[in-house]
Formats: structure tokens, C-alpha cells, sequence
């Protein structure tokens, strides 16, 4: 079997520090990673793809509410 990966969203910290977050299928596994700038923030495995987008957009939710934003480009 293969994998899949795709980036959920992007995001910037309020310096301005990059972060992304990147679900991830393999072998029927799927695991959140979120990476602000050079180091992982949090990872996390769900046991649906649903879940997984869920999760991600809750996770989104709460940095935006704590002032994260888009990153310009």
C-alpha cells in the first residue's frame, strides 16, 4: 500500500514564525504533524481521514484564536 500526505494549513505565529500542519496516510494509519519553524509542535494519530481534517481544524481554530495568522506571501 502507498502513502498520502497533505498540508491542512499554514500559519504564522504572531513574530511571524512559519508553521504548517501535514496529515499523513500510511498502511491505514493517519497521523497529524505540526511543524513551527524548525521543530515539531505536536503529532497526534487518528483512526479516520474525517478525523483527522477534524482534528486539524481544531487545532487551526485555536492558534488563530490565540493570534496566529495567514501567512503573507
Amino acid at each position: 500500500m502507498g502513502s498520502l500526505t497533505i498540508t491542512a494549513w499554514r500559519l504564522a505565529d504572531p513574530v511571524g514564525t512559519p508553521a504548517y500542519c501535514v496529515i499523513n496516510e500510511r498502511d491505514g494509519r493517519w497521523h497529524i504533524v505540526v511543524q513551527h519553524g524548525r521543530h515539531v509542535m505536536m503529532a497526534e494519530r487518528c483512526p479516520t481521514d474525517d478525523a483527522a481534517l477534524s482534528r486539524a481544524n481544531e487545532i487551526w481554530q485555536v492558534l488563530v484564536e490565540q493570534g496566529w495568522t495567514e501567512p503573507r506571501h
